[in-house]
């Protein structure tokens, strides 16, 4: 699974190290403790950030069927940890 940053995360981060710089260009140290909660927030997001744990279970009615003949199949999901939204793709032969 490939993790993917929202803006308001690189947004923040981008905050952080303008004010960070800033700070240490101007001597202002004012500057860096406003850019401080900006720093805070991306790096407690990052190591607070957990992937979701679905679990998938597929049921058929049945082995065998002839060419044309409908099948039920049930799809079931469950999760531990919440997941924002899950596709669900089921590929035939």
């Amino acid at each position: 699974m490939t993790r993917v940053y929202e803006p308001k995360l690189v947004a923040y981060t981008a905050l952080a190290a303008l004010g960070l710089i800033a700070g240490l260009a101007a001597r202002l140290p004012e500057l860096v403790v406003l850019a401080a909660p900006f720093a805070l927030v991306p790096t407690f997001g990052v190591l607070l950030a957990r992937a979701p744990e679905v679990d998938a279970s597929v049921a058929i009615e049945r082995e065998r069927v002839l060419e044309g003949e409908e099948l039920d199949v049930t799809v079931g999901l469950a999760t531990a940890r919440g997941a924002e939204r899950v596709d669900v793709l089921l590929e035939l032969p």
